[in-house]
């Protein structure tokens, strides 16, 4: 008995040892083991590039050769390297590794690229005029750009908070289909009276066969001044749902910080018409203001005061008439501010 007992801890002992082995030279092909699908130099290739989990696939954002950005898989881009140039790394912040089966992406919030412009201060009661431009599409071909604007444009009206959006016909029939120059921006602002316009690049959103999505937007913020972006904000959102769910999500995130945005840019409006003695301006009851307010005058780059007027009529919803008070020589397109202290000023905040 105690010789059998022996010979099966021998046996045992050897089994053991040959199990061993095996799970030593084919571990990795044990169901529990993490297995890379790349191999040691495509992990090389990859290795600084910032993936996309999308459907349980894993993609890259690039840029072709007519500098187009879109998505491909990350095995496509392996076959053709040359194809594509990596987007990520262009000033658009730091992108997180994914864990597998993720959809999110955090980004680090971008700095702006220029000091932002502001009006002179005025009242809380103010609401800012903004035009909301379509968004340009990085991946679904002229799908949803026109979508994800009038998002905007409800979440924005529906909080009446700050903003005031403008009628989005008007813009696009201004704008027109490609994307503005800095010219129309500008043309924008003085046929309008908006203090910015709001436009931005949208990617996605990408759905999956579980139903869940993922979209990214970067929201640009313009002065209608110079025409130009002065913030950046970067948004995505991961979501069941469909594809106007998914960018109502994203959106929604951001309309604080858009509202906080152009409240620091101060409030203006502009001169419509003159006729005689009388001064049409492109705001009015639902901008705040009330008949009696005076307001200062200067030219259509706010570069010099012209004189004030003071408003005795309301009409049309968001127009009023004014009468010059004080100065003259009034004209379409001249800035108008709320009060008469302070300058036009450019540059943060001291």
């Amino acid at each position: 008995m105690i010789e059998f007992i022996n010979l099966m801890r021998i046996v045992l002992t050897c089994l053991f040892f040959f199990l061993g082995l095996m799970v030593f030279a084919a571990g990795c092909r044990l169901p529990w083991a993490k297995r890379s699908p790349y191999t040691r130099e495509e992990l090389r290739v990859l290795r600084d590039r910032d993936l996309y989990i999308i459907d349980g696939r894993r993609y890259l954002k690039v840029r072709d050769e007519r500098g187009e950005v879109q998505f491909v898989e990350a095995r496509e881009y392996l076959r053709h390297p040359g194809r594509w140039t990596p987007v990520g790394n262009e000033g658009e912040g730091k992108q997180e590794r994914l864990p597998s089966g993720s959809w999110e992406v955090v980004k680090e919030p971008s700095r702006p690229k220029k000091a932002l412009r502001r009006f002179p201060p005025a009242p809380p009661f103010l609401k800012r005029k903004v035009a909301i431009l379509p968004f340009e599409e990085g991946t679904s071909e002229g799908r949803y750009g026109e979508l994800a604007a009038q998002i905007l444009y409800k979440l924005l009206a529906s909080r009446g908070l700050v903003t005031l959006p403008v009628d989005y016909a008007a813009v696009v029939s201004l704008a027109g289909p490609a994307c503005p120059t800095p010219d129309v921006l500008k043309a924008i602002g003085e046929s309008l009276g908006v203090q910015a316009v709001i436009g931005g690049v949208l990617y996605g959103p990408f759905t999956s066969v579980q139903g869940e999505g993922f979209v990214e937007l970067r929201l640009k913020i313009y002065d209608v001044l110079s025409g130009e972006a002065v913030k950046d904000l970067p948004l995505q959102a991961s979501v069941r749902g469909d594809e106007e769910e998914i960018l109502q999500e994203a959106l929604a995130k951001g309309i604080g910080r858009v509202e906080e945005i152009i409240r620091e840019m101060g409030w203006c409006t502009r001169v419509a018409k003159v006729e005689g003695g009388r001064v049409y301006l492109l705001a009015g009851e639902q901008s705040g203001l009330r008949k009696g307010d005076v307001l200062e005058v200067y030219g259509p780059s706010g570069e010099r005061r012209k004189g004030a007027v003071e408003i005795v009529d309301l009409f049309g919803g968001d127009k009023s008439v004014a009468r010059g008070i004080d100065g003259g020589k009034f004209q379409v397109a001249d800035l108008v501010f709320y009060t008469e202290e302070g300058r036009f000023t450019s540059g943060h905040k001291p």
